[in-house]
Parts: structure tokens; sequence; C-alpha cells
């Protein structure tokens, strides 16, 4: 047994938790037939007595392992020594239950009496927290602790026979797995209030989140969680500059695994201003064709000969930071080669024109100890001009955010997740596209996750191009291991209904959905189905709900 003197903060964190628990006991309680779930009721329950003790007992609080080492005469038998074990813990006993077959060295020094307990080791598995009685009975595991790592909230199941919560534990599930959400429906089903439910979610776990945000929905969220707001609009005319080369990582990670995928992004800090300049080009010209491409990379080659970067010397690759994309149109136009004047005759108005302010401020991410941070991209629903905006903002912004992540996993405090709101104006470029995908295909490695809402699912699949479907959209429908579909008009249905490989009974459920604010919930495994509603206490609901944009333009930064 091991014990750690631990403290409870009852602040707007916990209490936002306990309403929410709170909210669903008396749900059930209310509705005739039904009774609580008894998990949810002990955590109550118990949340309750240590509420009761800690504030007004002044019993202190700790959090508690039990750790046993099995031993067998071969594999055979060790393995159904684990089992009898587990079932006896697991199943009769309900106690939660972790293998560490793979550390198995300093899982035997924690649970031998002359071993010294290892801090590191103990925080990549949480303890129970227990008042001091129950630590002096020997009987860590007191139901519904704070410390439970029950998961994220996802929604009450809406079936009447049914109507408990659904949490998903994304990091014990699978630590290096796919952890990926795509979201889809119609405007005003409540795909925006899922979406901001669970960034809650995410930053009640401990998650950094990175938000970008079309509409200025988000203000509320960040003010409330003391988080970082970027206004990117057209507006602002500040913007994340692609020749702002990230800072190499350091490559003295303790991890021998962690460090090698470090040299290996150093090593691609200079591709990084490349990619976000093509991506750039294409996004502002919509689309290059092959002469077009070629007098872009020309451009960016003849700067880097001008800033004395030369690709084989890292040393001087932070030259890149003396310029600036207008450094590169400019270039862009002084080329002779084919394809330099169609382009920048292409960018023209971006850089010299009517929407030259898009370009007004280069600015940097900075996120150092705050846990949100919201890129406000767009100010105006249905407007052309906001739109390409937002994808232009988005884009610049990628590298940033993926450095931001990067660093986030070598100082190891913490998991980073990235939040994208009307993601199909990234998806329907094929350069963003494809850069979006790398990330959501690669984000896993480094602790990380990604959440794309859309209500033009179209753009998800490559084979549906009369809506816009590329490439880019097929790898992030295949690389998000959660799915989660709203009510769609009947245009979006169809190709829901052609592409996604979804049961008819699931499609048909679906269509029923119209108004309900219900959704179906799909896990990684493809037959497992849940149709789930939000039920939030009225202050979270009253913070995540959907408003409309009447003063966001005019707010200040919060930083």
């Amino acid at each position: 047994m091991h014990y750690h003197p631990a403290t409870i903060e009852w602040d707007n964190s916990t209490k936002r938790r306990i309403r929410r628990l709170e909210r669903s006991v008396r749900s059930a309680e209310e509705t005739p037939g039904e009774a609580p779930d008894p998990g949810e009721k002990k955590a109550l329950d118990s949340i309750e007595t240590l509420r009761n003790k800690t504030l007004s007992d002044g019993s202190t609080v700790a959090d508690a392992w039990c750790l046993i080492t099995v031993f067998a005469e071969d594999e055979n038998e060790l393995y159904f020594a684990v089992k009898r074990i587990e079932e006896v813990l697991r199943h009769r006993l309900n106690f939660s239950v972790t293998r560490l077959p793979y550390e198995q060295t300093m899982g035997f020094l924690q649970s031998w009496a002359a071993g010294a307990p290892d801090d590191e080791f103990l925080k990549k598995y949480p303890g129970r927290l227990v008042d001091e009685d129950s630590a002096a009975a020997l009987m860590p595991f007191t139901h519904g602790s704070l410390s439970d790592g029950r998961g994220i909230y996802v929604g009450h199941r809406v079936e009447k026979t049914d109507g408990s919560s659904c949490f998903i534990d994304l990091v014990e599930r699978d630590p290096e797995g796919n952890k990926n959400f795509v979201v889809v429906g119609s405007s005003g089903e409540g795909k925006s209030t899922f979406l901001k439910a669970l960034c809650d979610s995410l930053l009640l776990e401990g998650y950094l989140v990175i938000v970008f945000d079309v509409d200025g929905e988000y203000w509320d969220l960040c003010e409330s969680f003391g988080g970082i707001w970027i206004d990117h609009t057209l507006a602002s005319g500040k913007y994340v500059d692609p020749f702002m080369i990230p800072p190499p990582l350091d490559e003295n990670h303790p991890d021998p695994k962690v460090a090698r995928m470090i040299k290996k992004e150093n090593e691609l800090r200079l591709e990084t201003v490349l990619n976000g300049v093509m991506r750039l080009a294409s996004l502002l010209a919509g689309g290059l064709t092959p002469a077009e491409s070629n007098a872009a990379d020309r451009a960016i080659t003849a700067l880097w000969k001008e800033a004395e970067v030369d690709r084989d010397d890292p040393g001087t690759w932070d030259n890149c930071r003396k310029y600036s994309i207008h450094d590169w149109y400019r270039t862009l136009k002084e080329l002779k080669y084919d394809g330099c004047r169609e382009l920048s005759e292409k960018l023209w108005r971006f850089f010299e024109g009517a929407q030259s302010r898009m370009f007004s401020q280069a600015e940097e991410l900075k996120i150092g100890r705050s846990n949100l941070v919201v890129y406000h991209v767009g100010s105006s629903v249905n407007s052309e001009v906001e739109e390409h905006t937002a994808a232009v903002k988005m884009s610049l912004a990628l590298d940033s955010v993926w450095d931001a992540v990067k660093r986030n996993k070598v100082a190891g405090e913490r998991w980073s997740a990235v939040i994208f709101d009307e993601g199909q104006r990234l998806l329907l470029n094929d350069d963003a596209s494809n850069g979006t995908n790398t990330l959501a295909t690669t984000i896993r490695k480094w602790n990380g996750l990604m959440v794309l809402a859309t209500n033009k699912p179209g753009v998800l699949w490559k084979g549906a191009k009369d809506r816009g479907g590329t490439e880019g959209g097929s790898g992030l429908w295949s690389n998000s291991a959660f799915k989660v579909l709203f009510w769609l008009e009947q245009s979006d249905m169809k190709a829901v209904q052609e592409n996604a490989e979804l049961p008819d009974e699931v499609l048909n459920r679906l269509k029923g959905l119209h108004s309900t604010k219900s959704f179906i919930f799909r896990y990684l495994d493809k037959s497992a189905y849940d149709i789930l509603r939000l039920e939030l206490p009225d202050s979270e609901l009253r913070l995540v709900k959907t408003r409309k944009l009447t003063n966001a333009n005019t707010r200040t930064e919060a930083s």
C-alpha cells in the first residue's frame, strides 16, 4: 500500500463536475419507473462525504495505491493466476485494476516492502482519493472519488430502459491509440453545443485545448476558463507567418523513443516552412497549376538563398525569421519563370488590393501555462470573404499549433486536443485537407487528439466529388476513432448513406433524430453504437449553448 498526502480544491471545475453528477442522479429519480445508476449514486454520496469531512470536520485526505506482484512456475500458470485475481477484484469487489506487463521492474519495486515509492511512476496511474478513516481501515478504493479516472462525459443514453451516462476514458483505453472525433450535423441540431461541452470535459480532464472558432462562439467558454483569445479575423489583420520557423525541440529526452521522434521533427523544421507557404498559395489562388506550384517553390528557394539558408545546415534555418510572406510575394513578382506572373496576379488582391489587410501583423502563438487557446478566425456567418479568410487563417496557424502539441508532449505534463469548428473550410482545398489529415494521423503519437466538425459531410469522402470530397477528408474519416452523427438534411444524409458504411438500422434511426438534439455515437468498434443526448446543469448549458453573433466583433482579446 502507498499513501500520498492530497488536497481537494472545491473550485469551479470541481463544482461543474459535481453539478453534472447531481443532474444525472436527479433526472433518474424524477423519471417514473427509473432509478439512478448505482455507480453515480455512490459517487455522489462519496463526494458529499469527502466535502463534509474536509470542509466541516477538517479531515485530511490522501491518494492511495495497492500494488500486487503475482508469481507462478510458468507463463501458463501466471496467466490463469492473474485472471483469477482480476476476476475477484474487478467483478466481485468492483475494484479498478490495471495490469503492468511492460513495467514489471518498476511495479515490483513499488510493491516490495524495501522499495521506495516513485512519484513519476505513480503519476501515470492515479490513485484513489480517501479520507483518513478509510485509509486507516485499509480500504483505499472509495467508489466515486474525484480521482476515479472515468474519463470525459459524452452524453446520456436516450433509451428509456437505460438513461445512464456515457463516459470515455481516452487515456486508459489505449494510451497511444487513435482518439480523434468527427462530428457531423445540420445547423441547429446541437453540433456546436456538443463541441463546446466536449471542450469543457477535456479541460476538466487537464487537456491543453486549442480551438479554431469561426463564429466567435467560444468567447464565454474562453473567459470562464481564463483562456487565451486570439483574434485572427480579417478585420484584425493578424496572422501566423509560415516563415516564423519554430525553434528546435530539446532532443535530450529521457525516453529514447520520444528522443528519436524529436530528432526527426527537428530535421523537418525547414519543410514545415515550405509546406506552410505552399498551402497558403494554394488556398489564396483557389488551387495551383503545375507551373504555379513551381513558381511558388522557386520564390521560396530564391528567398532562402537571399537569407543564406542552407537546407543541409540546420544552423542557418532560423534566418527564415528575418523574412515574411510579403518578401515571398515580392520575390515571386520579380521572377520571370513560367507561372510566376500568373500566380502573382491571382495573389495581388491579398497583398496589394482590397484584402491586403488580411496580412497586416504577424503574431506568434505563446501558450505558457494556459489550458485553453481559441483562434477566432471568422466574424460573419455566410460571408464568402470571411469563409475564405477563416480557411486561410486556420491553415496558417496549423504549423504553430502542431508545434505547441509537440512541445506539450515533450514537457510530459498534459495531453492536447485540437478542435476545428466548421472544418469543411479546410477540407475543400486539396493541399489544406492533406495538411489537416497529416495532423489527424500523427497527433496520437504526440499525446493528442483532433476533433473536426462540419455541416457538409460530403467533404469527408473522396468518392463524393460532387460535394467537395477530398483525399485528405477521406483520410480524416478513416483516422477518427469516434463518429458523432446529428440529423442531416436530405442531400447530406444521402452522402452519409453512400459513403459512411453505416448499417441500415443506424441510418433509419439517424433520420428520425430531427430537432431532438440527440445524436448517434459510434465507438472504435464499428458495430458499437449509442444514441445519446447531452444533459448539462443550467449553468454549464448557458456557457456552451450556441449564441448568435451580436458583439463578438467588438470584444477585446483575453490573454
